[in-house]
């Protein structure tokens, strides 16, 4: 999968239905060619 921009990653989470209810954190490491990492916090 590759989604260019937080907006169109946030947007593209939301259509899989990971969105709703949680959290989202994407921490980009520093070489861009490992991709991203994204944590999902289930909230309260």
């Amino acid at each position: 999968m590759s989604v260019g921009g937080s907006g169109a990653l946030r947007r593209h989470l939301a259509e899989m239905g990971l969105v709703v209810g949680k959290k989202v954190t994407v921490v980009q490491p520093a070489s861009k060619l490992s991709g991203m990492v994204i944590f999902f916090k289930v909230s309260d």
